[in-house]
């Protein structure tokens, strides 16, 4: 009797951790499709674009930003040292603006209809 409770008994705790093992197992496999999906995902192309432009696009904003102040300073420099280019192409432009206005002042007599 008494070997047959132990054999009973070894047979519930086999049992059991033949459940528990198999949960584990389970648990396991959930745990490691979750983590291939989050190495696939950080594979993906898309993804090293996004971190690419994420961490570049500071560094180019600061760049095209610093060489366009020094663009900038550069023209007021040569500006105030020879101011003559800018003031005709000042003139030019007011020029081309009074003429742009003045023709579409003046009726066209070509457009007019005799009707």
């Amino acid at each position: 009797m008494i070997q047959e409770n132990f054999e009973n008994t070894d047979k519930e705790t086999q049992d059991n951790s033949s459940v528990q093992l198999q949960r584990q197992i389970t648990a396991s496999r959930a745990r490691m499709s979750r983590t291939l999906d989050e190495i696939g995902e950080e594979l993906q192309p898309k993804r090293f674009i996004e971190q690419y432009v994420n961490e570049y696009s500071e560094q180019l904003v600061e760049n095209v930003a610093r060489k366009s102040k020094t663009y900038v300073a550069e023209i007021v420099r040569k500006t105030k040292e020879n101011p003559l280019p800018i003031l005709a192409l000042a003139a030019g432009l007011a020029l081309f603006v009074s003429q742009t206005n003045r023709s579409s002042e003046t009726p066209n007599p070509s457009k007019s209809s005799d009707t």
